[in-house]
């Protein structure tokens, strides 16, 4: 008896883990798309009310040549203890290609490029940080490298 209830057990975790499979293939059948003429920026911010809003500028017209637009620019705000939020949903508000994820607290980088990540569904994505350490200006080179591959 204690064989079928362990046998019985596996079966039902085997069974779990296949449609757990079917799922996220449908998942992502159903709600990625890939898009190629695009680029997705995604940019950690914390406590850059003073930077973001001319980052932004710099990085669109970086990366905009007479053909390209960015597809969008989504912003992670790491709990800013400022108006980082603020701004960022005051851009939000003027250019829909700006979107943002704001955190509740700190969960560090990795975690808000993640969710980033996640929301992006593009072929072409870019990690950044707001205090330019990652400069705007390769972007644009680093696009056509790679389009031109």
């Amino acid at each position: 008896m204690q064989d079928f209830i362990i046998n019985a057990v596996l079966w039902i975790l085997a069974l779990y883990g296949l449609i757990e499979i079917i799922k996220n293939i449908f998942y992502i059948y159903t709600y990625t798309n890939f898009n190629s003429d695009g680029i997705y920026v995604i940019i950690a911010t914390k406590n850059q009310e003073e930077r973001i809003e001319g980052f932004l500028r710099t990085a669109i017209f970086k990366i905009c040549g007479k053909e390209e637009r960015p597809k969008n620019i989504i912003l992670t705000d790491l709990d800013s203890q400022d108006n980082t939020l603020k701004i960022i949903k005051e851009l939000n508000q003027k250019d829909s290609k700006v979107r943002y994820i704001s955190f509740s607290r700190n969960f560090g980088k990795e975690a808000a490029m993640y969710a980033g990540l996640e929301a992006a569904d593009g072929d072409y994505v870019t990690l950044m940080d707001a205090d330019l350490q990652d400069p705007p200006s390769l972007l644009r080179q680093m696009y056509d490298a790679i389009k031109n591959e």
